[in-house]
């Protein structure tokens, strides 16, 4: 799963609002080197979702108490 320290100090130096994508290369890639920004991340309400499509490993960060709010399970939903 991808580092949600990562993914907060990008969101949060990165200016995203949300539905807006950016891609990174991803630091500590378990894949190794990425040096083609694999490293897509979104801003969604209540938090940011990332995913390397090098490692194909992905990763949430929540921002808020979204109670009710499925962030986690939409997105390993995806990984089956």
């Amino acid at each position: 799963m991808i580092d949600r320290n990562l993914l907060k100090r990008i969101s949060e130096d990165g200016d995203l609002e949300i539905g807006r994508q950016i891609k990174f290369n991803h630091e500590g890639c378990t894949a190794g080197m990425d040096t083609k920004q694999r490293l897509y991340i979104k801003r969604v309400d209540g938090g940011v979702l990332g995913y390397c499509h090098h490692c194909q490993q992905g990763g949430f960060y929540r921002e808020v108490n979204t109670a009710g709010a499925t962030l986690r399970k939409w997105l390993m939903a995806g990984a089956k």
